[in-house]
């Protein structure tokens, strides 16, 4: 058997036959003489004076050097295009991308970037790319965040602080919708002491639970006024400088006092009893008279004797009789030892009514009896009135107290 490689016009041709299949070649055959660029078969003439069985292994010898010519030129582009730096044959199929020795893909869809110590991630300043977009930067221990870091949301709210275990724990700042939060942190929430601050301006400094405001604190708004007492998530009761009292609902994003609530002076008496935008009551405010008045009349109307006494001075000293009877003679029945005495006071001068010396006596006795030092000492110059009248020479028969329009004028004094 031999080989040969023709070149022959640019080509590259690899022959393989056998030197019997040629038995009429003489030792000086070469194949370069016999075979261009392609294999040429053997002339008619040599066929024609060779035996029957000897063609048959011609035939089977072409058959050999085509098969080898066609295996030789697949090789011959092969090694053509290695050299030319470009491949002919079809790469096999991508294998799965191995993962960088420095990234770590956890199962929940986050990913980690830094130092790996037997195959968890530690790393001081290691990078982990939440699943929601959220990126942290920090401190990385065994593929949870320890310590302090810092993370920013794909909307640009951020967290800087202390971690444990991947929750905020500890001491941290927050932005959070435009407003900013700076104090402790306990399991992910923002729990105990903290300030804060809205985009109005207005803050709040106090206790907090469970994210939200709960316990003593205060609200400093954007005027520098404050509002101290306690909140929770809701409502406050808070107290202003001027003594008045604040409760009702206010917002937790802008800090404003906002929603239902009443106003009330230092006293209790209700300035405001309604709706509030921006701290601002949507109504009339009651000055403190106007609420003193409102809350008198709404305790006396209500049964308080006190009350009932007091309303019905004040309408006696408008010159309201009528109405000051009323009151008076509802909490002198009621055993109020001070309306007592004043009604005595209106039945002895006929206040709004005729004069009754005998029903004043009454009622000053009563609330003597009660204690009221004023009717004791006016039962005491009765006493010394009449025995004046009855012993004229004793007072130069002057004028008994009992009858002296100054005495009964200062009763109301």
């Amino acid at each position: 058997i031999h080989a040969a490689i023709i070149r022959h016009h640019g080509e590259t041709n690899f022959l393989i036959f056998r030197a019997a299949d040629f038995p009429h070649a003489d030792s000086s055959f070469r194949p370069a003489q016999a075979f261009g660029s392609a294999m040429v078969a053997p002339s008619s003439t040599a066929s024609r004076h060779r035996p029957k069985g000897q063609s048959r292994k011609v035939t089977m010898g072409v058959v050999a050097v085509v098969v080898g010519l066609i295996v030789f030129r697949g090789l011959s582009a092969l090694l053509s295009s290695n050299s030319s730096g470009k491949s002919e044959i079809a790469p096999p199929a991508a294998s799965a991308p191995m993962q960088p020795e420095n990234v770590l893909r956890y199962a929940n869809g986050d990913i980690f970037e830094g130092n790996i110590i037997n195959g968890k991630a530690n790393d001081p300043n290691g990078k982990i790319t939440r699943a929601n977009g959220m990126v942290c930067i920090g401190n990385v221990i065994a593929d949870k965040l320890n310590g302090i870091a810092t993370c920013t949301a794909p909307n640009g709210d951020t967290y800087q602080g202390d971690y444990q275990d991947d929750l905020r724990h500890g001491k941290g700042s927050q932005t959070l919708n435009g407003n900013r939060y700076e104090g402790a942190f306990e399991h992910d929430l923002m729990q105990g002491e903290g300030v804060l601050t809205a985009q109005t301006g207005n803050r709040y400094q106090g206790a907090f639970r469970n994210n939200a405001m709960a316990g003593n604190g205060k609200i400093i708004f954007a005027d520098q006024s404050e509002c101290i007492g306690t909140f929770d998530a809701q409502t406050a009761h808070c107290d202003f400088a001027n003594g008045n009292h604040y409760a009702g609902a206010y917002n937790p994003a802008t800090l404003y006092l906002e929603g239902k609530g009443v106003l009330t002076d230092s006293e209790g008496n209700v300035l405001f009893d309604g709706a509030f935008v921006e701290n601002q009551p949507q109504g009339k405010v009651l000055d403190a008279a106007q609420a003193q008045a409102e809350a008198l009349q709404k305790r006396a109307e209500q049964g308080d004797a006190a009350a009932q006494t007091a309303l019905g001075v004040e309408e006696a000293e408008q010159g309201n009789y009528g109405n000051a009877f009323k009151w008076l003679a509802r909490a002198a029945a009621a055993n109020h030892a001070e309306a007592q005495y004043y009604l005595a006071v209106m039945y002895e001068r006929g206040l709004g009514m005729d004069k009754n010396v005998d029903e004043a006596h009454r009622w000053y006795q009563r609330a003597a009896d009660n204690g009221f030092a004023k009717a004791q000492k006016r039962i005491a110059d009765i006493k010394q009135a009449d025995d004046a009248l009855a012993n004229p020479s004793d007072n130069g028969g002057g004028k008994g107290k009992g009858g002296s329009d100054d005495a009964i004028n200062a009763l109301f004094d």
